[in-house]
């Protein structure tokens, strides 16, 4: 009985355990900006979030050479922004980022918000995206800790471009939704699932 007791434990402090670590990518994703959109180059915002380009919608995905179909760029300059709709409130956990070249982004402030009120700073959240390739190419993944719907991407800078124009691959978010049995009620239940293992031990006594 002991014996089967510490694997209820362990097997329910298991489960409790997956539910907040199995991050996977975010679904259903849309997005905003700004900037136009159809662009001038015949691009749509749409195109950054909807896995377009992309091998699988994994975060070790390679994109593909980036076009107007699979892609979104636009004629302007830095000082923009795009706010992501994650659909629901998730404890989101990081952003996989296929960026562009010389018109890439460089420099950005990102924020969050839960009900698209205010918008805080995200700790750990990155200030710079690393400059694309030319050709099919893999994610640049970032780690942070936010709970948020709401994600907003401000461009300060892009990489090198004397061009007034900017664009951008395909951004994807990963996280889970935040569990529905919080911590201690799931703590509740185990603690009386073991009382009754005990009652059921002492009534075969």
């Amino acid at each position: 009985m002991k014996n089967f007791g510490l694997k209820f434990v362990l097997v329910l402090s298991v489960a409790t355990i997956s539910a907040f670590a199995n991050a996977m990518p975010i679904t259903g994703v849309t997005v905003t900006t700004s900037y136009s959109s159809p662009s001038p180059f015949g691009s749509v915002i749409e195109s950054i979030v909807d896995g377009s380009g992309l091998s699988s919608y994994t975060t070790g995905a390679i994109h593909e050479v980036p076009s107007s179909s699979n892609s979104w760029a636009t004629a302007g300059f830095p000082g923009g922004f795009f706010t992501f709709d994650l659909g629901d409130v998730y404890n989101v956990d990081g952003m996989a980022v296929w960026n562009f070249t010389s018109i890439g982004f460089n420099a950005v402030t990102i924020r969050s918000s839960i009900d698209f009120g205010s918008f805080s700073s995200i700790p750990g959240a990155p200030t710079n995206f690393a400059i694309g390739v030319a050709g099919p190419a893999p994610a640049e993944i970032f780690s942070f800790t936010t709970t948020a719907r709401y994600i907003s991407i401000g461009v300060t800078s892009i990489h090198g471009s004397t061009l007034p124009a900017l664009g951008l691959s395909e951004v994807m978010f990963t996280g889970t939704k935040p569990t529905e049995v919080p911590v201690p009620a799931t703590l509740t239940l185990l603690g009386v699932g073991l009382l009754g293992l005990a009652r059921s031990r002492r009534k075969k006594t």
